[in-house]
Formats: C-alpha cells, sequence, structure tokens
C-alpha cells in the first residue's frame, strides 16, 4: 500500500504532500501539522478499507444473482424468464411469476432505500453478505 496514494486520498491530492520509498518527506504547511507515524499508519488503514470496500455494482450483482437463482429453483432460467410468465394460460406459472414479481420489487426496494442510508451517513457500509442476508424472502403463493 503506498503512502502517498493514501495521503493524497486523506487530503484531497493537496500539493506538497511528498513521499520517497514509503516515507513522507514533504508536507505543506496549509494542512498543519505534519501526520506522526501513527496517524500515518491509520490513515493506510483506512484507505486500504476504502479501498476494499464493495462497489454498488458488487451489490447489484450479488442480488440479481440471488434474484436468479431464486427463479431457477422453480425451474425457470432466469428471473426475467420467471418474470414473463406474469400473463401465462398456466394458472400454477402465472401466479408463481406475479409472487416473484412482488418479491423482486420488494428485494431492489429495500437494497435501494439502504443505499440511500449508506450514502446518507445514516447506516455504515454493510458488506455483500450481510446485505443479502436482509433482504425478503419470497413468499410463494
Amino acid at each position: 500500500m503506498s503512502l502517498g496514494m493514501a495521503l493524497g486520498w486523506k487530503f484531497n491530492n493537496a500539493p506538497g504532500i511528498l513521499t520517497v520509498d514509503g516515507v513522507l518527506t514533504g508536507w505543506p504547511e496549509a494542512l498543519g501539522d505534519i501526520p506522526t507515524e501513527e496517524e500515518q499508519e491509520e490513515i493506510l488503514a483506512e484507505y486500504e478499507a476504502f479501498l476494499s470496500a464493495p462497489t454498488i455494482a458488487d451489490y447489484q450483482t450479488a442480488i440479481q444473482e440471488m434474484v436468479d437463482e431464486t427463479a431457477r429453483g422453480k425451474q425457470f432460467n432466469d428471473g426475467v424468464t420467471l418474470a414473463s410468465y406474469a400473463n401465462s394460460t398456466n394458472p400454477e406459472w402465472a401466479g408463481q411469476a406475479l409472487a416473484f414479481i412482488a418479491w423482486r420489487d420488494q428485494v431492489w426496494l429495500y437494497a435501494y432505500a439502504e443505499l440511500e442510508k449508506v450514502q446518507s451517513g445514516e447506516r455504515e457500509q454493510p458488506t455483500v453478505e450481510q446485505i443479502i442476508a436482509e433482504l425478503p424472502l419470497i413468499a410463494w403463493s
């Protein structure tokens, strides 16, 4: 992990922050006191956590896979296929599709509501596994 990259991230790429071989060698007066070695380690840890945090795409991919896996559990290729049976002349398939669509909508509404909470600071960013575990369960009618 690069100290220079971490300091640049933390201090908005302020000019005058210089590092050589992982050692802080230049610090602009405008930023105040030079961070101690302990503070530098904390900044490195924060930066590493930032880099390893899941992206929105990571959540979307995992949630969509869970949605599709639920459809496959009823022998459909994926969620899109199952949802396409909403107007089926087969009442069983139509019922499954309607239950699935209602559940899928609840899943995505919940996921985006939680994203808003994270972005507004109301909630810590969960892991992908945590958000999947929080999602509503389907109730097949």
